[in-house]
């Protein structure tokens, strides 16, 4: 085997520097590429930006809902005011009509 050693020492004199460049250039496409966390902290990003918009709509939304829910609340209130109104006329025209009613049986 002493015949092997000095064929690996050509071997590893002429190749070290090819592995070491090959090393390098490999650590460095690395170190440029996103790795993980740069790719996972876009992600999030993305997805912090996405929820963002849509508790934006969300707020649109219940804002325009409340406008709505008012609007009817008012209209409920005035309705409920002519209703109040429509019942006291009828009870004094049942009133009206009964006491007409009462005056013509007793008079006879």
């Amino acid at each position: 085997m002493s015949w092997l050693r000095p064929i690996i020492e050509v071997l590893l004199t002429r190749t070290a520097h090819h592995v070491v460049r090959k090393a390098v250039d490999v650590a460095s496409e690395r170190m440029n590429t996103p790795g993980p966390r740069e790719s996972r902290a876009a992600d999030l990003e993305a997805q912090v930006s996405a929820l963002n918009q849509r508790i934006a709509a969300a707020e649109q939304r219940a804002a325009a809902a409340e406008e709505l829910l008012t609007a009817l609340q008012s209209e409920m209130q005035r309705k409920t005011e002519s209703v109040r109104i429509w019942i006291l006329v009828l009870l004094a025209w049942n009133l009206l009509v009964t006491a007409t009613a009462i005056y013509l049986l007793v008079r006879r």
